[in-house]
């Protein structure tokens, strides 16, 4: 026989949770139910280096000391396709929609040393 799922159990909530992170987890369930995914906003986790791959901090590196995506290109010996699907990833990840914003985003969160 299943279980309500409706809602959580009272007695696992007072046997498990502390009482201070029962709204909340109780939140968590019920959007557990009701949809896919539940994420927390307060509860994500942002890396130092805004989840950036090591090329990809490479590539702000570069960028960020004003080189072009064909000087980037002769450095690093790939394609412009490539640097620029970095370069697009690493914009979207810092919530960047040019290069300035980029490069402002990079610096106020410690990405560049």
């Amino acid at each position: 026989m299943l279980a309500d799922t409706a809602a959580p159990s009272a007695t696992w909530l007072e046997a498990y949770i502390p009482p201070a992170d029962r709204p909340a987890v109780e939140a968590a369930i019920q959007a557990a139910i009701a949809g896919p995914h539940f994420f927390a906003l307060e509860h994500r986790v942002l890396r130092a280096d805004g989840g950036l791959s090591a090329r990809e901090q490479e590539i702000l590196r570069l960028v960020a000391d004003g080189m072009t995506t064909a000087q980037i290109v002769e450095k690093l010996h790939t394609s412009p396709r490539t640097v620029e699907t970095h370069r697009r990833n690493i914009m979207e990840k810092a919530g960047a929609k040019n290069t300035a914003a980029l490069v402002k985003v990079a610096m106020s969160q410690g990405w560049l040393s």
